[in-house]
């Protein structure tokens, strides 16, 4: 149900989100320096794109073993960020940057929205054809949204179904954080690695942000 609005009346904020990936990067050189296994290391890093069902997914491919501590993780630094970003974005940014006003962006048409989610789903099926379990359900709620005929659909999908997933995918991801599984120092290590990895997504969006703001006449506000 993610509105892309934004993103389509200034594409440019494109290379904001790419440059808070750099969470991952980081965080997956980091795990491989503790000593988890590469693809094991992959799925901590994850954490670092800010999103539970994405980590949840890979680490179920690659990792499996670890998808209760690193979907926790997860989560919990989702619930966090209120209380990880504000002192990153007081420390990264003056008190200039932070009163850039935005001007207000274009409005986008109905038609734009739909010809997006058609050609960004054909884009991954084409590119990462092993992504679309997720990202093909995630391209089918915005058309349900968009396309204007299936308003009962849509808020079917974003109350009712989502609930009943959320309920089945706590229930299952607790059931596999048994205390020997759960309760051990990889475990810790996973929680220190995710909250690194969110605080480097976090910096290197800002930092690019303040990097863009050196070409662009029309400053862009890094928070």
């Amino acid at each position: 149900m993610t509105d892309f609005s934004s993103l389509l009346a200034r594409p440019v904020l494109m290379l904001l989100g790419a440059a808070a990936q750099m969470g991952i990067f980081f965080t997956l050189l980091g795990a491989l320096a503790f000593g988890f296994l590469p693809k094991e290391a992959a799925s901590i890093a994850i954490i670092g794109g800010a999103d539970g069902p994405t980590s949840i997914f890979l680490t179920a491919k690659l990792a499996p073993h670890l998808i209760g501590p690193i979907a926790i993780a997860a989560y919990s630094y989702m619930a966090l960020i209120p209380v990880i970003q504000p002192p990153i974005m007081r420390l990264l940014t003056t008190r200039k940057e932070r009163l850039i006003r935005m001007p207000e962006l274009r409005e986008v048409s109905k038609k734009e929205r739909i010809v997006f989610l058609a050609v960004g789903v054909l884009l991954c099926c084409f590119l990462a054809p092993a992504s679309i379990p997720l990202l093909g359900t995630f391209f089918f709620g915005n058309f349900l949204k968009e396309c204007g005929v299936t308003e009962r659909l849509a808020q079917t999908a974003r109350t009712a179904i989502i609930d009943t997933a959320t309920i089945f995918l706590g229930l299952t991801v607790g059931a596999s954080t048994q205390g020997d599984v759960f309760l051990t120092g990889k475990s810790v290590g996973i929680f220190l690695l995710g909250a690194v990895a969110f605080s480097i997504a976090t910096s290197s969006g800002l930092i690019f942000a303040k990097i863009m703001n050196l070409f662009h006449k029309e400053k862009i506000n890094p928070l």
